[in-house]
């Protein structure tokens, strides 16, 4: 049988040609298991194996993974024009033989013959990206199909401190091994942000005005070892990209229009739009400025790196 599982984020369809191999193959072995990547595999080198007959399983499954032959994105493949005689081949298989096409992309080419073969001989499944205001909606519907349920300020933290799909995927299960209930102080403690995460947390705590939570998270940047200056970096990126946010408000932008047109998560313009009212365009580029000025000092020895941050963010 035929199979084509594509999307923009492989996350969305892991788990479910995951599943799929394992009900067609309890017991996987060099033999009845074999992974192709079309971008460096001829398809005629595929369909050889594909048609070849195997002595030690009498069921095979082929996985062809980054089939962007089949959609209409510019991925590059040493594959981009299949002769129709090689296609034709796909009629000639076993019906022990399983083809698994994965696309990375959700845009499928209804017109390639490959797919057309596909609708009459096999089954295709096409995952859409999460919308960018559904990403709430996802969460809590993870979870309830996880039966765990999960508080509203977890949520928000662990959206918080992943950056796509797949990393909110990989500690979401992490975080259904432990307890009943998915709370903050769970989600703080199991899952560690990035350094960018950290920088975006801070900026916020740092903008509330709450001193405990930004020496907090000043001081769990600190234990990761990472370097000051690195991190003032990531800090005023963050600021820049209030900035950035306040200046498009200004402008007439709505929420959702900010987002994409600064190519960043929905939620993170939620979070800097509700900080608005504690602070002015004009507060962020003086910090932006001060930023800098602390920058310059650390970087020509007039202060030490780690005392100057700290300062910084307990006076400024």
């Amino acid at each position: 049988m035929l199979y084509l599982f594509a999307a923009n984020e492989y996350a969305l369809v892991e788990k479910v040609i995951r599943k799929t191999v394992d009900t067609l193959l309890p017991e996987r072995n060099a033999f009845n298991y074999v992974r192709y990547d079309m971008r460096e595999t001829l398809f005629s080198e595929i369909m050889e194996e594909a048609l070849s007959y195997s002595f030690d399983s009498s069921v095979r499954v082929i996985i062809i993974d980054h089939a962007s032959v089949l959609t209409t994105s510019n991925e590059k493949s040493i594959n981009k024009d299949i002769p129709d005689e090689q296609i034709d081949l796909l009629s000639r298989l076993s019906e022990d033989t399983h083809l698994i096409f994965v696309a990375r992309s959700s845009q499928i080419n209804t017109k390639h013959k490959i797919i057309k073969f596909i609708e009459n001989n096999g089954k295709i499944t096409v995952e859409k990206d999460i919308d960018k205001n559904d990403w709430q909606r996802f969460v809590r519907a993870y979870f309830a199909k996880e039966n765990l349920p999960i508080d509203d300020a977890a949520a928000e933290e662990l959206l918080s401190r992943v950056t796509n799909l797949g990393a909110f995927l990989q500690e979401a299960e992490k975080l259904a091994i432990y307890g009943e209930r998915v709370t903050l102080p769970l989600v703080e403690e199991l899952v560690t942000p990035l350094l960018e995460e950290n920088s975006f947390a801070l900026v916020n705590a740092f903008i509330s005005g709450d001193k405990a939570k930004t020496i907090k998270i000043y001081q769990d940047f600190k234990v990761q070892n990472q370097e000051p200056v690195a991190f003032i970096a990531q800090v005023g990126n963050q600021f820049r990209t209030y900035a950035h946010i306040y200046i498009c408000h200004e402008g007439g932008m709505t929420n959702d229009e900010i987002a994409s047109f600064l190519k960043i998560h929905p939620y993170r313009v939620k979070l800097a739009m509700d900080q608005r009212r504690r602070t002015s365009l004009e507060e962020v580029f003086n910090i932006l400025l001060a930023l800098a000025d602390l920058d310059y000092k650390i970087k020509s020895g007039q202060i030490d790196r780690f005392y100057g941050f700290e300062m910084f963010l307990l006076n400024y």
